[in-house]
């Protein structure tokens, strides 16, 4: 995350930024962003990011993925042999990211993260679309470049478009009265 910390002030002098560690160091830090439990570590962000005083008027985030590293593509072919076994889906963090659109039956009841954040689940959580209904904009990027995510609509706009997703139509997690209200914003970067 270094470079694309000196990107930013580069571009923005003066701005405050945090780059998020889940690992100890860089080593460790990469690790964890393939081999871990993703609630565990977002619990473990939050604390960090509320902790952090320079924060307290909100975030951006920049999504980043250098999908053509050996981790990746390691972590990649692990996810897709067994996303939603045990040992795969508690300990690979790509795993549960996965959404088969072939298997969502399994993929809701196995998937540990992503049902849950997305408000997919039977009893929905009303805190997420609360929360995210408060952000003055969101900004969904999508890197034309990903080779981590495939097809690469996957990473913004998914197989099924946005707008004609349950998710979306229904307003899960607020994302409708976000766009509705004009602080729902795409975006590509290569």
């Amino acid at each position: 995350m270094g470079k694309i910390q000196e990107i930013i002030k580069e571009v923005l002098p003066g701005i405050y930024t945090y780059s998020i560690m889940v690992g100890e160091d860089e080593s460790e830090d990469k690790k964890s962003s393939f081999f871990g439990n993703i609630n565990e570590e977002v619990n473990s962000v939050c604390e960090k990011l509320k902790a952090d005083i320079n924060l307290k008027y909100g975030i951006s985030d920049i999504p980043g993925c250098e999908g053509n590293d050996g981790w990746c593509k390691l972590m990649r072919s692990i996810a897709s042999q067994g996303a939603y076994s045990g040992y795969v889906r508690n300990h690979i963090i790509q795993a549960q990211y996965f959404k088969d659109p072939k298997r969502l039956d399994i993929y809701l009841k196995k998937n540990i993260f992503l049902p849950d954040i997305n408000n997919e689940l039977e009893v929905k959580n009303e805190t997420y679309k609360k929360n995210l209904v408060t952000l003055n904009k969101l900004v969904l990027i999508r890197f034309t470049e990903d080779t981590t995510l495939k097809p690469g609509d996957t990473a913004v706009r998914n197989v099924v478009p946005v707008r004609e997703q349950k998710l979306y139509k229904e307003d899960w997690i607020g994302l409708k009265t976000l766009d509705e209200a004009g602080r729902l914003v795409f975006k590509d970067c290569e």
